[in-house]
């Protein structure tokens, strides 16, 4: 097999990390870094959130890889954290105080955070993304409106494989392995 370069990339959140370094903005940020440093990737990776911060990374330097993977990517932001709130019972009042906090802070309204918004590829972009069509994370009515909007956009289900198993599950990595094989050969 040629050389190539690789970039993945899996952006921590939901709990898992302090809130300022949670941040899509500084996501897209240290992507921009690393292409920048590291030269054009043949293949870049993401999986939930880091998923939307490649494709906006991408968009904002103006490359297009020889294949983008995203593995159950997050496609609304906002709608995101609503379902998060919702689970738990943080009252509306208070979802609304957050995402108005939100807005001031980063000067951008969450409802702006969509991958539709940053998806600038058309059909220009081997792009193969991996779902679960039960995943309440990424929920499969916005994949299908994605979709309806960038039918090159190679999909594949992996039932009941669950939003954070997909990264680790062997037959997605074995499926994403034989994409990235494909498009490099």
């Amino acid at each position: 097999m040629p050389d190539f370069e690789i970039i993945a990339f899996d952006a921590p959140g939901n709990g898992s990390s302090e809130g300022d370094l949670s941040n899509l903005l500084l996501f897209i940020l240290a992507i921009k870094a690393v292409i920048t440093f590291h030269g054009k990737p043949d293949v870049v990776i993401g999986h939930s959130l880091g998923a939307m911060a490649n494709i906006a990374a991408l968009g904002e330097l103006g490359i297009t890889p020889s294949i983008l993977i995203s593995v159950t990517p997050l496609l609304r932001l906002k709608e995101n954290f609503e379902f998060s709130m919702n689970k738990v019972g943080i009252p509306l009042p208070d979802q609304t105080t957050y995402f108005d906090s939100f807005k001031e802070k980063f000067d951008i309204p969450i409802s702006d955070f969509k991958l539709d918004n940053w998806y600038g590829f058309n059909n220009k972009v081997n792009h193969w993304l991996a779902y679960d069509v039960n995943d309440p994370i990424a929920p499969h009515t916005y994949l299908e409106t994605f979709a309806a909007s960038y039918p090159s956009v190679k999909l594949k289900n992996y039932t009941d494989i669950g939003h954070h198993n997909a990264i680790k599950s062997p037959v997605v990595v074995s499926d994403l392995v034989q994409e990235v094989i494909s498009a490099v050969a």
